[in-house]
């Protein structure tokens, strides 16, 4: 009914008269007289859907309105809200409610009403109010209109029920919860740099402070070696030499052969500097390890005329202390020094294993072997096989010189798995 100046109130019945006007899609009264009947008991709402109301079809059918139109009824309406605003230039306020994927509002007359607290966008709600059919405009050829929408006109704010709360996860929360994860993982960034660059400084001053101790303790050891070694067969040189300077003229034969013990002694001075000196300059054994270190003297030794060396590991490449190697690997030098000296051998074999709670180096060659007496002798013949007993000594192992049963001669030092204090070496 259009007439702007009819003041009714919900819940009145009203008696209408006027002209039927159908321009507008849907018939209607104009220049309407109404009058006041009395009052009446509002109707039961009448629970429908949002497909219910759209009737006609909203993909563009064109069929007629059928006869279950809800318009202009009081109608109940189940959907997801999405939006409240007031509409100040309608002094309306407004809803914008998701049902079966259809958009509809549910409007009321703004100026005395106030939102509950409960109305947030992402409840599900339950609308009553009077239906009021949207259409577009009329296909051509078409008698009926098509319907385009609807809205609900709510008489007041007890006709919205919220039938459950939003979802916690709102998209305002999981922003700020997306916010507070990126600044976590900043600082963590942060803090993960500041820890790298302050690892960075520790290990570079503990590098230091260990490239100043091992560069101390390799000069006690040379000093050491100098000291036990050196000194001692220099000082026996010039006793044989002052020796030789008393007998040449009372047995010359005699100073010849105290002439010719000092050469030798002098040679094995020069050879004990050598070894020294390649103690401290050893790059193999410091970076890849003893057993590549063993390959790589074996590779030394190599020759076509000479014996074959071969090295045999059965997985005993266990790191030790790098002055433990450096013994190692001086014994297995002196060791096949000898081998290729002396023995006569065809094929020299280095093998580090594993022994039970110990790890064994031996030297075996299939040549002529050492003699009993020959390794008894005190007239400075073998000063290399004495080393290997002292350097057995200092990392606490057992060298053992033996025949082989079926020829040659084994030089075994077999070393404990925990370091322990020097142990007597013992001869076979």
């Amino acid at each position: 009914v259009e007439s702007p100046d009819v003041d009714v109130k919900v819940g009145e019945r009203m008696e209408v008269a006027g002209f039927v006007d159908t321009t507008s899609g849907i018939a209607a009264l104009s220049e309407a007289v109404t009058r006041r009947l009395g009052t009446a008991e509002l109707p039961t709402a009448k629970l429908v859907t949002a497909g219910e109301l759209m009737l006609p079809g909203m993909a563009g059918r064109v069929e007629p309105v059928v006869k279950m139109d809800h318009s202009g009824c009081l109608v109940r309406v189940r959907g997801l809200l999405r939006q409240i605003e007031r509409r100040s230039s309608e002094g309306i306020w407004s809803m914008l409610i998701e049902s079966d994927g259809v958009l509809f509002r549910a409007q009321m007359p703004g100026p005395f009403i106030t939102p509950k607290p409960t109305w947030r966008e992402g409840s599900e709600v339950a609308v009553t109010g009077v239906c009021e059919l949207e259409f577009s405009p009329r296909e051509p050829g078409t008698n009926s209109p098509l319907v385009s929408g609807f809205k609900l006109w709510l008489r007041n704010p007890d006709d919205v029920a919220i039938v459950k709360g939003p979802p916690w996860w709102t998209p305002q929360r999981l922003g700020v919860a997306l916010g507070g994860t990126g600044m976590v993982l900043a600082l963590a960034l942060v803090w993960s740099l500041l820890l790298h660059r302050k690892v960075e400084q520790q290990m570079g001053i503990i590098s230091s402070k260990l490239r100043s101790e091992t560069i101390h303790t390799e000069r006690n050891r040379l000093a050491q070696d100098l000291h036990d070694t050196l000194e001692q067969q220099l000082v026996g040189v010039a006793l044989q030499l002052d020796d030789a300077e008393e007998l040449i003229r009372k047995d010359p034969d005699l100073a010849n052969e105290v002439v010719s013990l000092a050469r030798r002694m002098l040679s094995h001075t020069r050879m004990e500097a050598r070894r020294s000196v390649w103690d401290l300059r050893s790059q193999v054994l410091e970076s890849e390890g003893l057993v590549p270190a063993l390959e790589a003297l074996a590779r030394g030794v190599a020759s076509p005329s000479g014996p074959s060396v071969v090295v045999r590991t059965d997985g005993a490449d266990r790191s030790f202390p790098l002055e433990t190697e450096f013994q190692l690997l001086r014994v297995a030098q002196e060791a096949l020094a000898n081998a290729l000296k002396h023995a006569r051998a065809k094929r020299i074999v280095i093998s580090l294993e594993r022994a039970g709670e110990s790890t064994r180096l031996t030297i075996a060659d299939d040549g002529e072997g050492f003699s009993a007496v020959a390794l008894n002798r005190t007239d400075g013949s073998h000063f290399g096989v004495l080393g290997m007993y002292e350097r057995a000594e200092r990392i606490g192992g057992v060298l053992t010189i033996a025949r082989n049963p079926d020829g040659g001669c084994s030089v075994a030092l077999t070393l404990p798995h925990e370091p322990s204090p020097p142990l007597q070496s013992r001869h076979a």
